[in-house]
């Protein structure tokens, strides 16, 4: 399959590739805050490398069905081929967000590929989910949907949507959401049911509210259930549930930091926590990094009104202690 790359040439730095989740690379780029993260990091000299994988909204891969065993041995040992044959160097520091820095941890793990360092937002090797997502999983209901033969999901909603989806969308107003993340927009109740409470909404202006729809788009069940199968055990497995990535612990020595919102809803800032942790336990602190953003979700730690203030000079600190 044909995959994307756009390079940001903004100075002579080691290669700097940013990794989206199950979504698309308008996570560094959507242009309804007065600075994304590609600016911030083109700004300060760094040689920006953005990744579309086959999750990509905007890539047709994103309707074929897939799972992240695929994606790890496949998509990102591309990537980081590519980067290095234009480049010239081996050298290579990801920025991984949601299941984006899931893969590439699990394609770590196996070898696949060798990077410098790696900044995973939002998760670990240890998804843990809200008790609302584990109750989801726990009850199998996206195998239950494949089953019933349900392909494809999607957060997409528009204004001549069939009889179904209308039907669909007024019943997910039942959907339980947080009283200060409550809406009126039908994408934001999708994603949520979906996915899990995406943004902190006070952390949104109007205009990203409004273009939420650009950051997600259709899903594939296969890949949602490989998903499912990793929040239940609450660590990275491969598609048949075999443990076939963290008894290679060893290969995450490395420079690595882990981000997450101190409110994220998709996956607790445990799922960082407990990864961070086992790493530090195991090969001692010199080489680990976590922080935590106060009052900041998922989504939103890139497309906040103010993530150029609150969040991105901490990735920029990091990336300055990588050497990058």
């Amino acid at each position: 399959m044909t995959l994307r790359l756009v390079r940001y040439r903004g100075g002579r730095s080691a290669p700097v590739l940013l990794s989206h989740g199950m979504g698309n690379p308008l996570t560094w780029s959507l242009d309804t805050v007065e600075v994304t993260l590609v600016e911030y990091l083109v700004a300060h000299g760094y040689d920006v490398w953005l990744q579309e994988w086959r999750s990509s909204t905007l890539l047709s891969t994103a309707r074929h069905q897939f799972d992240g065993d695929e994606v790890a041995a496949f998509d990102h040992p591309a990537a980081a081929a590519l980067v290095a044959t234009e480049t010239g160097r081996s050298d290579l520091h990801v920025v991984a967000h949601c299941v984006g820095s899931l893969t590439w941890l699990m394609s770590t793990l196996s070898a696949a590929v060798d990077p410098s360092s790696m900044l995973c937002s939002a998760v670990g090797a240890h998804p843990v989910a809200p008790t609302l997502s584990r109750l989801k999983v726990g009850l199998h209901l996206g195998e239950i949907l494949h089953a019933m033969g349900v392909r494809i999901l999607t957060t997409s909603s528009f204004a001549n949507k069939s009889f179904l989806e209308q039907m669909f969308d007024r019943e997910l107003r039942l959907y339980p959401i947080p009283r200060d993340e409550e809406c009126d927009q039908a994408v934001c109740r999708r994603v949520a049911f979906i996915y899990g409470n995406a943004v902190h909404h006070p952390n949104l202006d109007p205009a990203t509210h409004s273009a939420l729809h650009e950051l997600f788009g259709p899903t594939n069940m296969t890949m949602m259930n490989h998903l499912s199968l990793m929040a239940r055990a609450e660590e990275v497995r491969g598609v048949g549930g075999q443990d076939e990535y963290l008894p290679h612990l060893d290969r995450l020595r490395r420079p690595i930091g882990f981000l997450s919102g101190a409110r994220n809803l998709v996956w607790l800032p445990e799922s960082t926590e407990r990864t961070f942790d086992l790493l530090v336990n195991e090969f001692g602190p010199e080489d680990y990094r976590r922080n935590v953003i106060d009052d900041y979700g998922h989504q939103d730690v890139f497309n906040g009104a103010n993530a150029v203030r609150d969040t991105f000079p901490t990735i920029l600190e990091h990336l300055r202690w990588v050497n990058a």
